[in-house]
């Protein structure tokens, strides 16, 4: 949703989490934003340093699928609810999908991606295994939120993923006596 009129438009989408594109903001408005009501905000790479110092908001961190491996892991330590790339090309495809997970894991940080309203549960299934925990609807999309709702509750659970699951840590090997004892010489 853009930042033109927000406050009206965000009382409009009901219980749904909303979003402001603030883009190369200031602390400020980011400040005002959170004020008219909005979850979070996403912001781009040019936005002020002490916008992430605005508590009571989420920060969403728009990046491209050219970010660095050295940029993403550095973002593991920023304040960021999630990282919102760009949306993805028809046919999702494995290498799509391992470029979603590589931004997903060197950040450290859950991504949002934008979808078309009529996306079905099978691609989102495979956007959730990719490292996506949400889909961003364009504002000007916002009558295709009830199929896409129908799309996301249809979705099965979430099955434990690899780096999620216990591992077993098993003691160092170390040299087993022989049973022999070494005598310790006599001193006179």
């Amino acid at each position: 949703m853009d930042a033109g009129k927000p406050g009206d438009a965000i009382k409009k989408i009901g219980d749904l989490p909303v979003g402001l594109c603030l883009g190369n903001a200031e602390r400020a408005a980011v400040a005002a934003a959170r004020e008219a009501g909005a979850d979070f905000v996403l912001l781009d790479e040019r936005a002020s340093a002490e916008a992430v110092l605005e508590e009571g908001v989420g920060l969403v961190l728009s990046v491209g699928a050219d970010t660095g491996d050295t940029e993403l892991r550095v973002m593991a330590g920023l304040p960021l609810e999630a990282l919102e790339v760009p949306a993805v090309r028809e046919p999702l495809t494995l290498r799509g999908m391992m470029e979603l997970r590589r931004l997903s894991l060197l950040s450290q940080t859950p991504l949002l991606v934008e979808v078309q309203p009529e996306i079905g549960a099978s691609r989102l299934q495979a956007l959730r295994e990719a490292g996506a925990v949400g889909v961003i609807l364009d504002g000007k999309h916002a009558d295709g939120l009830t199929a896409l709702r129908q799309a996301v509750l249809s979705l099965p659970p979430r099955g434990r993923r690899r780096e999620e699951r216990p591992e077993a840590i098993l003691p160092p090997l170390t040299a087993v006596p022989t049973g022999e004892e070494e005598e310790e010489p006599e001193y006179p």
